[in-house]
């Protein structure tokens, strides 16, 4: 029985040796057809880079300032006396960095604090940069710039002009900011068909979030003040009274140092700069695999020709 079975595995084997001799063969007898397929892979691949357009990025690497720090810590330290005066000051366990990366990312903060500082054109229906004129060329079937107006043709839920949502998306898409947690550096950079676009929105990005934090912590601080004036003014208790007072001085001093900062949230360690080169895409590398896997779907196919023929 051992025997036998040794000598159909043994036979089977051979058979299975035979038959992938037999396909590497027929593959070399495809060869023509193969270097065809490849070819073609090749030709289009190649075709399809040329016809991408170069974008480029503008990049900065920001710091987070140390006004802020203090201010927060400044205010952290008096929390519990806050509380018992009826004011909330925690600031939970974000910085302002983190909390303005957040914000970068948000509808919000594009809706209100970048899109009405650029051309939604140059967001939405830019097809390519004339390096030479410095200009930028639209897509002719979503906008006409003689006319400067929306001409696309947009089915629900779009609508012929992008709503803020729709272009939030590709703001996303060209925004890249990153924080290392070790060294607290934030890298933000945006991608765009011209340079000078992409550098001019990092910085658009980077003044606003620092004007945007820099308001709302002063409104904050405002409020609290007011609020703390009215207090201080019904309370008759000296204990209390004083307690108000230490609260009263941080907010004020808060206030002070927010209202004084340029650089609320965020120093730039290095500034964006219009970049020479092209950052995508790289051509070579399309051909490449491009060109691989022609050669690979032209295998596969001559494969199945064989097994075909055969079975």
């Amino acid at each position: 029985m051992n025997i036998e079975e040794n000598k159909k595995i043994h036979d089977d084997k051979y058979l299975d040796d035979f038959e992938v001799f037999e396909v590497i063969k027929f593959i070399f007898t495809k060869k023509f057809l193969i270097s065809i397929i490849t070819v073609v892979f090749s030709i289009s691949s190649i075709l399809y880079a040329l016809n991408i357009q170069n974008t480029y990025l503008s990049q900065t690497l920001l710091v987070p300032s140390d006004d802020s720090n203090s201010i927060s810590s400044q205010i952290g330290s008096l929390s519990p006396l806050a509380g018992f005066a009826g004011i909330n000051l925690a600031q939970g366990n974000a910085s302002k960095s983190t909390e303005a990366i957040e914000k970068i990312q948000s509808l919000e903060f594009f809706t209100n604090s970048f899109l009405p500082y650029i051309k939604l054109e140059n967001l939405m229906a830019v097809e390519s940069w004339d390096i030479v004129s410095n200009k930028l060329v639209y897509k002719k079937e979503i906008f006409d710039v003689k006319n400067s107006t929306w001409i696309r043709k947009a089915t629900f839920p779009q609508t012929q002009i992008p709503s803020d949502q729709e272009a939030f998306k590709i703001y996303k898409k060209i925004l890249s900011i990153n924080e290392n947690k070790r060294t607290s550096f934030v890298s933000l950079s945006i991608e765009h068909q011209s340079p000078y676009i992409a550098k001019k929105w990092v910085s658009i990005i980077v003044n606003n979030i620092n004007t945007t934090m820099q308001e709302i912590d002063k409104k904050e601080a405002s409020n609290n003040i007011d609020f703390l004036y009215e207090t201080i003014s019904q309370v008759e208790i000296a204990e209390v009274k004083e307690a108000i007072s230490e609260i009263l001085e941080s907010q004020m001093k808060s206030l002070m140092l927010t209202s004084a900062s340029d650089n609320y949230v965020f120093k730039t360690v290095y500034s964006a700069f219009v970049p020479e080169e092209k950052f995508a895409p790289n051509r070579s590398l399309i051909v490449i695999i491009g060109t691989f896997f022609g050669l690979i779907f032209a295998v596969m196919l001559v494969v199945i020709i064989f097994f075909k023929k055969h079975r």
